[in-house]
């Protein structure tokens, strides 16, 4: 039995321990699943593909959720991203956006969605380089929405030069605004590698802002506005182009900062750096860390979840290690601590949420799903029928804040990673009621 199985298996009994059989029966129960559609192929632009944004969010009973539709062969030249809403009268298509790539959902205080994509300007040339699009969907008064408006954030001259990189964050903010951010391998006027950040104000206008020189490119990054500043989690992603045949390109994933900017200015802290580590001397593992979430709490504080996976290309294997960081509201960076309870449920995501104020751990593994107490490290298993293996799980809690975290609903959008699901005919949104999670501790 492969040693992954193993695992599972041993991990599914100790949960099993957690909460009673009559707790996830009734969790199961209450549990309401929702058929979208799926993406059709696996790659290079499917549902699953960046995992750091946002794609389901909640206003209410009404729920939001992307999924990218028509990406058929290798260059997406007919894939669009679709926005369904999801509410008490059924599922109905919000509207359409044509991208190269998944893109962002976000909702705002009132109700407003937005939707930011990336807009290729010739994907038959290169479905990488193109313009960041923000549709709005405003609300009507007497429900539904007025016509969309759609503006052109920032646009590439020609099907060559890139101004605006396909690995897009977003989030809202508690004022009502939207930030975007973005890493470049370069940006005209301004000096070496950057990272980019807009932010969309409730009176429609749109500002720039630029950290010049980070060293690397930093891509997928997660987003979190907290009204005071904004806080950034991207990964390195050095593009390391092949010598000469046979050699191959690679990434090089060895850094995980976090860069914060307010009042004008910038600070970036970094999180985890294992460059010097024997497995990244030479290249020899180019692959070692990740982030997993960005997560503001209630009380305005920011959790940064992050992988360290150099356990896993060791000698003997191993599990990655999930470690976390918190970020006062005045932008202070605490010290690394390891979620211990992660350890042996060969996770590969962790996400965070908040019920009644207080902090819970989403953990997704190759096909079973579970849900740990911050404050005890207890975990249980949670009932969610169908969960695709591989599966990257998108939630409604994502980057959080006040508003989102006194949801009394989870949102879990779960298209799948594994390229042997594809074909495939569903996407599964799940909408957990929070009170049946926390009945099961």
């Amino acid at each position: 039995m492969p040693r992954r199985v193993l695992v599972l298996l041993a991990v599914l009994a100790l949960a099993s321990c957690g909460g009673s059989s009559a707790g996830n029966q009734g969790t199961a129960a209450s549990i309401q699943i929702t058929l979208l559609p799926s993406s059709p192929t696996h790659s290079p632009n499917s549902t699953w593909w960046g995992y750091h944004q946002s794609k389901v969010v909640r206003h209410g009973e009404r729920v939001y959720a992307g999924i990218i539709e028509g990406n058929a062969g290798q260059l997406s030249t007919g894939a669009s991203f679709q926005v369904y809403e999801i509410g008490t009268g059924g599922t109905s298509l919000l509207g359409s956006h044509p991208s190269s790539r998944p893109g962002n959902v976000v909702v705002d205080g009132v109700g407003g969605v937005h939707v930011l994509t990336f807009e290729p300007v010739d994907a038959a040339v290169n479905d990488s380089v193109g313009s960041l699009v923000h549709t709005h969907y405003v609300p009507a008064q007497a429900g539904g929405f007025l016509p969309p408006t759609r503006t052109v954030v920032e646009s590439a001259p020609d099907a060559f030069t890139e101004t605006v990189n396909i690995r897009i964050g977003a989030t809202s903010g508690p004022t009502g605004s939207v930030t975007v951010s973005y890493g470049l391998n370069s940006l005209a006027g301004h000096a070496g590698k950057v990272m980019v950040l807009w932010t969309w104000s409730p009176a429609g206008a749109w500002s720039r802002r630029v950290l010049e020189d980070v060293g690397h490119e930093y891509y997928y990054p997660f987003v979190v506005d907290t009204g005071t500043r904004v806080l950034l989690l991207p990964v390195q992603d050095d593009w390391v182009p092949g010598a000469a045949p046979p050699a191959t390109a690679f990434n090089r994933y060895y850094k995980i900062p976090c860069m914060l900017a307010a009042a004008g200015s910038w600070s970036m802290h970094m999180l985890l750096d294992v460059s010097t580590d024997p497995l990244a001397v030479g290249d020899a593992q180019p692959q070692l860390v990740e982030q997993s979430d960005l997560f503001e709490r209630s009380d305005g504080s920011v959790l940064a979840i992050y992988k360290d996976k150099r356990a896993v290309h060791g000698l003997l294997g191993g599990e990655t290690r999930f470690l976390v960081r918190a970020i006062t509201d005045d932008g202070m960076v605490g010290d690394e601590e390891e979620l211990a309870w992660a350890a042996g449920l060969d996770a590969a995501w962790v996400r965070a949420f908040e019920i009644d104020g207080e902090l819970f751990f989403f953990a997704s593994a190759w096909q079973a799903v579970f849900v740990a107490r911050a404050a005890t490290g207890q975990v249980v298993g949670l009932p969610l029928a169908g969960w695709p293996t591989g599966a990257y799980p998108y939630l409604s809690s994502a980057r959080g804040g006040a508003a989102r975290n006194a949801q009394p609903w989870l949102d879990v959008l779960a298209p799948s990673g594994n390229a042997s699901n594809y074909p495939a005919q569903h996407t599964r949104l799940y909408r957990i009621p929070k009170a049946a999670v926390r009945a099961l501790f």
